[in-house]
């Protein structure tokens, strides 16, 4: 009946909008949505392997939110060497087989990882990004005490 008072009237009608996702942080011209929060969150319960997640409370998501800011922040700072970058990759890899210890099993780890909705590549790529900002970090700090 709306609908039909609508057009009579000469005015467009729009469908109600659905809501996909929410902006919660930017930085610059880089938006974190509620969505990359909640994914922060599930990837370090994963690397904790706390699987599946226990469901996030205000607190964990803040500090995810707050990871993620720093960790954008971080990679405009520097570019790293390639050495570096080589050097983080294999700590990855090896950080990964670790992880898998923590799982029940192979199906719990291949499981977990699907759940996530990552591979294994993605998730190795993350752990590498997540090295290199350490070692970024520390580097800057030990040139500021110096």
């Amino acid at each position: 009946m709306a609908l039909a008072a609508g057009i009579a009237a000469g005015g467009t009608v729009y469908p109600a909008a659905d809501i996909l996702d929410r902006v919660v942080a930017s930085v610059d011209r880089t938006a974190i949505t509620a969505s990359d929060v909640k994914h922060e969150y599930r990837f370090e319960r994963f690397l904790d392997a706390q699987w599946p997640p226990p469901p996030p409370d205000a607190r964990a998501l803040a500090s995810a939110r707050e990871r993620l800011t720093y960790q954008i922040l971080i990679s405009r700072e520097e570019d790293p060497a390639p050495a570096d970058k080589a050097e983080c990759e294999k700590a990855a890899v090896e950080r990964l087989a670790a992880l898998r210890k923590g799982f029940p099993g192979p199906e719990g780890f291949q499981v977990a990882v699907r759940e996530l909705g990552m591979t294994e590549a993605d998730i190795v790529a993350r752990i590498a990004k997540q090295n290199l900002m350490l070692r970024l970090i520390d580097q800057r700090d030990r040139k500021s005490v110096v």
